[in-house]
């Protein structure tokens, strides 16, 4: 009787081991229909987190993913249904020098104005993201395992990128969206944080 439990729970536990890696490819693919579909079936997996393989995505969420890969409708999709918008993936007590871990929401204000002469491409998708992912609760205060909250994020980002866009229209328009994403981020983020800045210190 007990080899047939032990069998049963394995079995059990295969299952949405194989369901959470399906959930996981059909975000990397930004095949929707099929993340609905399984999510349906087993909303409890929303809050799924990743195990390699790969190892790109071990601890993420699929919310992480999506905004990780660009896939903006499954984004909006998984935070419409509840997803934990205030997730950070463990560091498991690696150094910060070899782990960087942060909030979705950081990621997407990084994403947004990193990456050299690429920030153009999908600003207002991002932008979007950015918006929707405030009205339904993330957290601009919450810090990455480096200390850095959304608006470090952001003046981080901007500083590196800036000096990459050699352009003077392009730069304006630069600072333009940096302006932005700090007037959407000023309302809700706490500048000076100071038990943060106290905790640096």
């Amino acid at each position: 009787m007990e080899v047939v439990k032990d069998n049963f729970i394995k079995s059990v536990f295969h299952r949405k081991v194989h369901k959470m890696k399906k959930l996981f490819n059909a975000v990397r693919q930004n095949d929707l229909e099929t993340v609905k579909r399984i999510l349906d079936e087993n909303l409890e997996l929303i809050n799924c987190v990743a195990t390699p393989p790969p190892k790109k995505d071990d601890g993420q969420s699929l919310l992480q993913v999506a905004n990780k890969v660009g896939c903006w409708e499954i984004a909006h999709y998984l935070i419409e249904k509840g997803i934990d918008v205030n997730y950070m993936e463990p560091d498991h007590g690696l150094p910060k020098t070899q782990c960087f871990t942060c909030p979705v929401l950081n990621d997407a204000v990084r994403f947004l104005l990193a990456g050299g002469w690429g920030w153009q491409k999908n600003a207002e998708e991002r932008m979007k993201l950015i918006l929707h992912l405030l009205e339904k609760g993330a957290d601009p205060n919450k810090t990455d395992n480096r200390n850095s909250n959304s608006w470090d994020c952001a003046i981080n980002a901007y500083c590196d990128t800036r000096r990459t866009v050699k352009d003077p229209e392009l730069a304006k328009l630069y600072a333009a969206l940096f302006q932005e994403v700090l007037e959407v981020l000023y309302p809700y983020v706490d500048i000076l944080n100071i038990d943060r800045v106290n905790n640096d210190l």
